[in-house]
This record gives C-alpha cells, structure tokens and sequence, in this order.
C-alpha cells in the first residue's frame, strides 16, 4: 500500500482514494469514517463546565430516568443526546448492551457471563462497570471477536 498527501489551495480537504479491482471499498470508506469519527470530540458537560472529550476516550454511556452520562476512566459528563442519537453518531466500536446502556468494546477488558441475568462488563484501568442483557450480548461478542 502506498500513502500520498497533497497540499492544494482547495476551501476545504478531499480525501481520495485509488485501489485495485480487489479492494473492498465499502470496508476502506467505513475503516476512513470511524478514524474521523476518533478525532472529533464531542461536547459534554462536567457540572457547569462545556468540555470536549474524544470519543475514543469514552467507556460507556448510560442513561437513568431522563438523564445521559458518558463515563470515561476518570470522570462522569453530561450530555442531552438520547442513546438512540448518539448510536448513529458514534463509531462501530460502540455497542448496545442493554435498554439503558451503550459501551465502547474498545475499552472492555472482561466480559463474566450470567445465564440468569446480566452479564457484567469489566473496562481495562478502571473499577468501572457496565452490564449487557442477554439479548444484546451476543452482540457485543461479535464486535469483540471481530476486532481482537
């Protein structure tokens, strides 16, 4: 594989990309997408504070009543977007796992299994937990197998 970058005078980047007849352009474009979608922080809030925090850096959003926190390792920030919005917005690393809760596989360290009720999420560096229903697990599996 060969990388090239230009600079031009153009109003705003292009991203164009040349591959052979073999290639599968549908998975570059998505691989493309969910790198952009890494760098681009999104705006919560910590208290009264706006922040930006990276996706990348964000373990799991959960929602309680009417409210959505996105947990990182070390900090609980707010956000006004519903889970259902922020599943179209984030990159294929986030998965649902419950009603109530949407987890960054990236991030997940263990997974301990129930077959009586939830399955409990462990996250790598942080005493953090989040926790998958039995109908979103095998979800959640098939990202972890995927891309580990």
């Amino acid at each position: 594989m060969k990388i090239r970058i230009e600079r031009s005078e153009l109003p705003q980047n292009e991203i164009v990309i040349k591959c052979g007849p073999d290639a599968d352009a549908g998975a570059i474009l998505k691989a493309v997408e969910e790198a952009l979608a890494h760098s681009a922080a999104m705006p919560l809030k910590l208290g009264g504070t706006d922040c930006f925090v990276k996706p990348c850096d964000i373990l799991f959003f959960e929602t309680s009543g009417d409210r959505t926190v996105a947990h990182t390792a070390s900090a609980m920030y707010n956000t006004s977007r519903k889970l259902y919005e922020l599943e179209e917005m984030l990159p294929r690393t986030f998965v649902r796992v419950s009603r109530s809760c949407i987890v960054n596989s990236a991030h997940v360290d263990s997974v301990d299994r129930s077959f009586t009720g939830p399955s409990r999420i462990g996250f790598r560096s942080t005493y953090k937990k989040a926790y998958a229903s039995r109908k979103y697990c095998k979800s959640l599996m098939d990202i972890l197998k995927e891309t580990r």
